[in-house]
């Protein structure tokens, strides 16, 4: 198994090179591993599904943001994402020769559009954040333009087969593909997180500095989360070779995007209760000049 951080290739009991790829062999759980698998897994589709009714319910809200329905749609198609990789994800332990090919190919292809959306989410939110700023929406397009290649790649070099000689499903994972689309992971959050402290850090001084403060709060924390959940990921996918380690590392990885993502409808309380309260208090102190945000970051 290659070590990439949603190469999505669970219970790698041994490997096996071909070519470019690297195979992993899918070992049984017992029943305490599977109800750890589901439990893992199931709380990622509670979220998800909490998540779009959540969602939804907001829409009926007469003082949501004029462009909350942008944010609203990129969660809600991601949640759906999330729904249906969790489910493929934890059926991949019970792949046998009739469903492994078809059935890794459709997980890969969960896998690619699940992390895709995520980088969909919070590029438009760094695109909020700097308010339309064409060189960061021109910059985005070519990330973004990248991801889509490295998807397009990966889902056609990487296979699930049936090894008749193991009797066992496995996954080869395309190690420059993996290499390709977990790069333009990192590149994506990078570029990110320093737009966002680019275009926040000196207005923190001023009268909306205190949303400020929460827009910096709110994608530092999360791109420090997911790099943490990825590093450890990558550390585990060269070093951990116990299946079962390694497969709650995978399902511990999704749940955590998930979570991070998801994480959008607290900040949105958050950062429209503090803009509020800043709008509230400085209404009789005239124009501010250094530049507010607004909440549909």
């Amino acid at each position: 198994m290659v070590g990439f951080s949603n190469s999505s290739v669970p219970l790698a009991s041994d490997t096996e090179t071909h070519g470019n790829c690297t195979a992993a062999v899918i070992s049984t759980p017992d029943i305490g591993q599977f109800l750890i698998y589901g439990g893992l897994a199931g709380m990622a589709v509670m979220l998800a599904l909490m998540s779009l009714v959540s969602t939804g319910i907001r829409f009926l809200d007469p003082g949501r943001p004029e462009r909350y329905w942008i944010v609203a749609s990129l969660m809600t198609v991601f949640n759906v994402w999330a729904v249906i990789f969790s489910f493929l994800f934890a059926s991949t332990i019970v792949f046998n020769e009739g469903s492994c090919f078809v059935g890794y190919l459709l997980t890969n292809i969960a896998s690619q559009f699940f992390f895709l959306h995520f980088d969909l989410f919070v590029l438009y939110k760094t695109h909020a954040i700097s308010q339309g700023d064409r060189r960061v929406t021109a910059a985005s397009i070519v990330l973004i333009l990248n991801r889509v290649f490295w998807v397009a790649y990966d889902i056609d070099r990487s296979y699930g087969f049936w090894d008749p000689q193991s009797g066992s499903c496995l996954y080869s994972q395309h190690a420059i593909a993996g290499i390709g689309y977990n790069s333009a992971d990192m590149i994506i959050d990078a570029f990110c997180t320093t737009v966002c402290i680019a275009f926040t850090w000196n207005a923190i001084g001023s009268r909306y500095g205190d949303v400020i403060s929460v827009l910096l709060s709110e994608n530092v924390s999360r791109s420090a989360i997911i790099l943490a959940v990825n590093s450890v990921l990558v550390y585990a996918s060269s070093h951990v070779t116990d299946p079962f380690e390694l497969t709650v590392a995978f399902f511990t990885q999704n749940l955590a995007y998930v979570m991070c993502l998801n994480a959008e409808l607290l900040w949105f309380d958050r950062r429209k209760a503090v803009h509020d309260r800043v709008c509230s208090s400085s209404i009789s102190k005239g124009p501010d000049r250094s530049g507010g945000h607004s909440t549909n970051a």
